[in-house]
């Protein structure tokens, strides 16, 4: 019924990981001004953001690898329980690539690289469709977590067992 260590291991290191980068993206970056001021932010928060994504490619791995045992329940709560999986981690697959993808495309990639004296960036990333679908998808990861933890806490009151040792050592 538990999953391996280092899935755990992998849980627990991208959960605050992506909670860090939704609310810094969301209440930080997108507060600061696009000048060449925002690029050391950009730069930190695109080098987090890469290793989401390899932190999630590797928990999929290892999932896929040493699948456990699916709990007891209904036929309609199992199928919504490995629908926000797959939505959960097919989000995050997107934003790092929408993520990638706009910093290639505005520009900021190359400036990043260069360590560039003199930059103007676009006055609004989601002009570009990767900016858009990167801010949309930020929007409804936040939202896929939270059904994600109320799935969890609703099957431990329904079923009166703690189903989160699951998820630990």
């Amino acid at each position: 019924m538990k999953y391996s260590k280092i899935s755990v291991i992998l849980h627990w290191l991208s959960a605050p990981l992506l909670a860090f980068l939704l609310l810094s993206g969301t209440f930080v970056l997108s507060n600061i001004p696009n000048t060449l001021e925002k690029l050391p932010n950009i730069k930190l928060h695109s080098i987090l953001g890469f290793v989401a994504l390899i932190l999630s490619l590797l928990r999929v791995y290892f999932l896929l690898k040493n699948r456990p045992q699916i709990p007891a329940m209904s036929k309609i709560r199992a199928f919504l329980f490995h629908a926000n999986h797959i939505a959960i981690y097919l989000c995050v697959l997107l934003i790092a690539c929408s993520g990638i993808a706009l910093n290639l495309q505005s520009g900021v990639a190359g400036a990043i690289m260069s360590g560039a004296n003199d930059f103007s960036m676009y006055e609004n990333m989601s002009e570009f469709i990767c900016g858009y679908i990167h801010k949309v998808l930020t929007k409804i990861l936040p939202l896929l977590i939270v059904m994600h933890v109320l799935g969890v806490f609703s099957y431990m009151i329904a079923n009166k067992t703690n189903i989160i040792k699951r998820m630990w050592f």
